[in-house]
């Protein structure tokens, strides 16, 4: 049997803004802690216990982390006296790429396919398998290439979007 704890923990966990390095992260607070603990890791990591991070406002800025990363964190309310509450969580977050400078060459050699390099993204307006992959295709890039396909949906709007560019002149 777990007693449960008298603190009681955060729900309503959200991210308000993400950069290349940091995120802004907040929580609803159901009872009247003024500290909480924050643990951070890569999306789907399995949470320890140990805080990441101390925080003495809502919302709280993580700092340190990698551009281009998807994240899950928890918060734990710290009531005082050793009462904590039990870990609200997770919610994700995804922090943005940092420019990359022009001229711009990626013949996406340097992934494993189906994926796509770091920080390039896709936006498919059809659900009828349409795709953008890498493939194995040695006649135009060795030793891969880039695949769109719209699936046989005339009306699919498929787009290969890349990480932000510094300089477009």
């Amino acid at each position: 049997i777990d007693v449960a704890p008298t603190c009681l923990k955060p729900n309503s966990l959200y991210t308000l803004e993400a950069t290349s390095s940091s995120a802004t992260v907040g929580w609803t607070e159901t009872g009247t802690a003024t500290q909480w603990n924050i643990e951070v890791g890569p999306a789907g990591f399995t949470p320890t216990g140990n805080p990441t991070d101390v925080a003495d406002t809502n919302p709280f800025e993580i700092t340190g982390l990698l551009a281009g990363t998807d994240y899950d964190f928890y918060v734990q309310a710290d009531c005082g006296g050793g009462d904590l509450s039990w870990w609200g969580g997770p919610e994700s977050f995804t922090t943005i790429c940092d420019q990359i400078d022009v001229p711009v060459e990626e013949n996406f050699d340097l992934v494993v396919t189906p994926e796509l390099p770091d920080c390039w993204r896709t936006l498919i307006s059809s659900t009828t398998n349409s795709t953008v992959i890498t493939i194995p295709y040695n006649a135009l890039s060795m030793p891969n290439c880039l695949q769109i396909e719209n699936g046989n949906d005339q009306d699919a709007e498929v787009f290969l979007i890349s990480p932000p560019i510094s300089d477009t002149e």
